[in-house]
């Protein structure tokens, strides 16, 4: 039953972020399976549960299937998801991640931009999802060694989504790991270990 499909996926997700991975990737299979065969390969339900399992393989560092699933999810871009729908742009900021853990980090960097593009174009002015896709470039900036950009991004992106999300949102501890791992790179070990001590919990 649909229903019954729609409480699987965020069970999966549960079971994700308990660390119970090997259990978390059986259930978002049975829920794809589940939902393509109810919804269709084309239905929107289906589109977010291959964009949720995408984001979980990315999680668990498995980038070519994050990326396969990604474009799977793409695919239906004009056709059942406009790119106003969330799972559009998410699901290009995934890609472009899953890409860079592969050190494509040109064609990543595009997937990137494009996600931003459309989340500026499809959300209001200031909304954190905005500012999170900042933080995202960023982070690809800091693999790219362009240093100096990530931290352009990086630094307003952290003040902004505070201040939408508050400090204790997994989004802002998101930006300030991004922050610690650029001065890392970047050789600035004060500055990580200052920006260190501002993350909360693991």
């Amino acid at each position: 039953h649909p229903e019954l499909a729609g409480l699987m996926s965020p069970y999966a997700a549960v079971l994700d972020r308990a660390g119970k991975f090997d259990e978390a990737d059986s259930v978002y299979r049975a829920t794809l399976d589940m939902r393509r065969k109810l919804l269709g390969a084309e239905h929107p339900e289906y589109a977010w549960t291959m964009f949720s399992y995408a984001d979980f393989l990315l999680g668990t560092k498995r980038y070519a299937d994050a990326a396969k699933w990604c474009r799977e999810v793409l695919k239906l871009r004009g056709k059942t998801l406009p790119d106003s729908h969330p799972a559009v742009a998410t699901a290009m900021s995934v890609l472009g991640r899953s890409l860079d853990g592969l050190d494509s980090l040109t064609e990543g960097e595009r997937w990137l931009r494009e996600s931003l593009r459309l989340r500026k174009q499809s959300l209001p002015e200031g909304h954190w999802l905005i500012m999170s896709s900042e933080s995202v470039l960023g982070g690809h900036m800091t693999a790219a060694h362009r240093f100096a950009e990530a931290e352009a991004l990086l630094l307003p992106a952290e003040r902004k989504l505070v201040e939408a999300r508050g400090e204790k949102a997994p989004v802002v501890n998101d930006v300030r790991k991004r922050i610690v791992a650029l001065y890392t790179s970047w050789g600035k070990k004060a500055e990580a270990a200052k920006w260190g001590a501002r993350i909360s919990g693991p």
